[in-house]
């Protein structure tokens, strides 16, 4: 069937739930960590941490010098958010920081360069794809402004850096004008250069990069089918790999990398939410299940640093955008 605008994709696959309720076995206003929680972690565990406010879905979070930023979001289509806000893993408080020049859900993602975050494209306030990239300089608490995308994005794609150079999928369909394209931009020259094509779209689905090489896992394709294919791209040569397929998550997952892995968190497989946790190991070409998140999520935000993954809850089963007036809550994974 036809694939809807980004708009309609973003907003029906978010309302996709099955009530407002939140499920009897935890407080959906995030509880706060406990004294067991905060003794020394054990391996392949989540630890639930300090929530943040509002609920928000489809931010990005990046991470520089032990803060987390969490950058942008949207409490339902259309609209987004130019807020931010700063977690810090030492003191377990969040506070908010200067916030995005526009409004923006949807990003590519949030990546660390030289002390500085990077934020790409993402949808504004009438869920419509921009081009804009901007950057947040934690020493003084501004963002500014630098050289635009090539083209507008279509929806959330993906992001991360290579050898210091900044690496973005645009999120678009192939049958689109200028089809599933992949970009990188160069920080020292302010400049965009195009890059070779991934094999297959990957809209809706998520990526980044790992142990120098760009990952693309999941989404639709351009006839409206869902994919569980797993691209790699190598900067070396300028292309493209099929690896090992995930084979689930075909919408809203979140990626990230530690430890020279991949891991996948949460996701719609088709109409529900999911609550697994993926590693894939470029090494063997083999996904490992870890352990379960603490409640089945989509659309969240997801990043890998100082050891441990950061998972900022997005759309919650059993919770619809509808009726959301607590916060968004912070789970930590110790690999």
């Amino acid at each position: 069937m036809p694939w809807p605008k980004a708009g309609t994709l973003l907003l029906s696959i978010a309302l996709v739930a099955t009530g407002c309720a939140a499920p009897a076995d935890r407080d959906p206003t995030g509880p706060e960590a406990t004294e067991a929680q905060a003794a020394l972690a054990v391996s392949n565990t989540w630890a639930v941490k300090r929530s943040v406010s509002p609920w928000r879905y489809q931010p990005v979070l990046g991470m520089i010098n032990g803060k987390l930023y969490l950058v942008g979001g949207t409490r339902g289509v259309p609209s987004a958010m130019a807020r931010v806000d700063a977690y810090d893993i030492a003191s377990n408080t969040w506070s908010q920081v200067a916030s995005l020049p526009s409004p923006r859900f949807g990003l590519a993602g949030a990546t660390m360069i030289n002390g500085k975050l990077y934020v790409a494209g993402g949808l504004n306030a009438n869920a419509v794809g921009t081009r804009t990239l901007f950057v947040y300089d934690p020493a003084t608490n501004t963002w500014s402004r630098k050289a635009d995308l090539p083209q507008a994005v279509c929806g959330p794609g993906a992001q991360g850096a290579i050898a210091g150079k900044l690496y973005v999928y645009v999120g678009c369909h192939a049958s689109l004008v200028n089809g599933r394209v992949f970009f990188r931009y160069d920080p020292a020259t302010d400049m965009w250069v195009k890059r070779a094509t991934p094999p297959v779209d990957h809209v809706g689905g998520s990526g980044t990069a790992v142990a120098g090489k760009f990952y693309l896992v999941s989404g639709s394709t351009a006839d409206g089918n869902f994919t569980g294919q797993l691209d790699s791209y190598d900067p070396a040569t300028n292309t493209w790999a099929v690896k090992q397929g995930i084979g689930i998550h075909p919408q809203g997952p979140a990626a990230a990398a530690l430890g020279g892995k991949l891991y996948v968190a949460g996701g719609m497989s088709f109409e529900f939410e999911t609550d697994s946790l993926l590693a894939y190991d470029p090494t063997t070409n083999r996904w490992t299940a870890r352990a379960n998140l603490p409640n089945k999520v989509a659309w969240g935000a997801f990043v890998g640093a100082s050891g441990r993954l950061y998972y900022v809850t997005g759309v919650e089963y059993m919770q619809s955008p509808c009726c959301i007036s607590g916060p968004s809550r912070l789970w930590v994974y110790t690999p």
